[in-house]
């Protein structure tokens, strides 16, 4: 099985190839854009797919980041993705950035890992996966004083940016990256499909709070 896994969450876009039948990558890009990943995820992904010496109709499988993260950079990717699977008539599988910086932290560490991301405003998204690879605490959001609380006792090795706004004098850090590794997303999605009987639901965004844009009320007409 070819499966093709970008992600647009963080400031990283993302493509990857991963072959299944020999465990192997293929091609892996990335660059650190900040923004503007509709523009960039096109080209990165064409250039994976001929790094690979493959088409898109080679592929069997898509997955995504499906946050949390950036907005605008979630909706890139998962409709990007979408909308391909439709055009290909393959399945598409959505993988949380957290589970997937946790899941690679523990196959470097051999520790349960806590990945955190920042998101601002005195609030943190976190996961914990134990060194088997079990998702001890799902994504969700905190308060940064309830995320120390679950930091405090240093059982976890701690990824993420969101580490920098936590208090780990006696943690040990893995890295502050931003992004989940673009070929643990590759790989947890063959375990999603595996474990699901091939009975999967589309990608789905896990924004874990509401946008920070709200509508204006007073411009909004009434439904005729």
């Amino acid at each position: 099985m070819l499966i093709l896994a970008v992600d647009t969450a963080g400031p990283m876009c993302a493509a990857c190839i991963y072959d299944t039948a020999n465990e192997t990558f293929l091609s892996s890009i990335s660059e650190e854009i900040g923004r503007g990943h509709a523009e960039v995820l096109p080209s990165i992904v064409e250039r994976a797919l001929n790094h690979a010496n493959l088409d898109f109709s080679d592929l069997s499988l898509l997955a995504v980041s499906e946050g949390p993260g950036s907005f605008a950079g979630i909706r890139v990717g998962i409709s990007f993705i979408r909308a391909l699977a439709l055009a290909l008539n393959i399945p598409s599988i959505g993988i949380s950035s957290l589970i997937a910086m946790a899941h690679a932290t523990c196959e470097t560490a051999s520790q349960n890992a806590l990945a955190a991301i920042d998101a601002r405003r005195g609030e943190i998204y976190l996961a914990v996966v134990d060194s088997n690879g079990s998702v001890v605490i799902e994504p969700a959001k905190y308060s940064v004083e309830d995320a120390n609380m679950l930091v405090s006792n240093c059982k976890y090795v701690l990824c993420g940016n969101g580490v920098g706004v936590l208090e780990t004098d006696n943690c040990q850090i893995a890295h502050q990256n931003a992004s989940a590794p673009i070929e643990m997303i590759a790989k947890l999605a063959v375990q999603k499909l595996e474990a699901s009987g091939n009975q999967i639901k589309p990608p789905k965004a896990q924004y874990l709070r509401a946008a920070d844009a709200k509508k204006q009320a007073g411009f909004v007409l009434d439904r005729l």
